[in-house]
């Protein structure tokens, strides 16, 4: 898990902040494009002004949750505002986490883990792997450790949310299939000792450019990295619950 994110300040002034925070986040995530005050202070009936969206953003943009591209633009959040907004989805109820659970606990049920080498349970773990990149629409692998092999399915997914995002570029397409191939070698030396660990942006070691984001998670029976990696504005709660009931199923 994340180191924890709290804003400075107490009382209302906080809970104003942190609510105008997530509803940003949750807004750039539809979206993609830089966030307006009047935007939030309509669409999320906030009860409180746009001038007071503004100076919210003003103060949330001067201790780095924020980030403003150009002069006229609204906001758009940064790697700090990202792990607050993630901090907050672990601090949610289970509803979400039983929902893939249940979505699993069959497929899992095919996997023979402890015979691995058996080429038919590899196929199952494919299948599992791609159930994975379909239900978070990313690229997802899993690594088996000791066979230092990698499982990997979804690449299609990683390249639709650039095109939309508007990130693709003969250089970054390089830079990726680059790092895909580099891939193996940074899950061996890689540790987890909390699960599901997530990298965002430059915390991300798999992809040189900021715009991305991992997220892994370790199972013991066989031991095997299961990861998704994407864009930075993925769908967090979502990818996270399914990682999370992965790891709850696989114990």
């Amino acid at each position: 898990m994340i180191t924890k994110i709290t804003i400075e300040n107490t009382g209302q002034d906080k809970d104003r902040k942190e609510i105008i925070l997530e509803v940003l986040v949750k807004e750039y995530l539809q979206t993609g494009e830089p966030v307006a005050s009047d935007v939030l202070g309509e669409k999320y009936e906030l009860g409180i002004s746009s001038a007071t969206i503004r100076n919210c953003f003003v103060v949330l943009t001067e201790k780095g949750y924020l980030h403003k591209p150009y002069i006229s633009s609204g906001r758009v959040p940064t790697d700090k505002a990202w792990k607050f907004f993630i901090e907050k989805i672990f601090k949610e109820d289970d509803d979400f986490l039983n929902h893939w659970e249940k979505m699993f606990s069959d497929q899992l049920a095919k996997v023979k883990f402890k015979q691995i080498e058996n080429q038919k349970n590899r196929r199952k773990i494919k299948e599992l792997v791609e159930l994975i990149a379909d239900k978070s629409h990313s690229f997802s692998f899993c690594y088996l450790i000791q066979e230092k092999e990698l499982i990997k399915q979804g690449l299609k997914y990683m390249f639709s949310e650039m095109i939309a995002e508007e990130l693709l570029s003969l250089e970054l397409l390089q830079e990726i299939a680059e790092s895909l191939e580099r891939l193996e070698i940074k899950l061996e030396n890689m540790k987890i000792e909390e699960t599901p660990l997530i990298l965002i942006g430059k915390d991300n070691p798999f992809i040189k450019s900021d715009q991305f984001s991992s997220l892994l998670t370790a199972i013991s029976q066989p031991k095997a990295i299961f990861g998704i990696l994407g864009p930075k504005r993925m769908p967090y709660e979502r990818n996270i619950a399914i990682l999370r009931a992965l790891t709850n199923l696989t114990i």
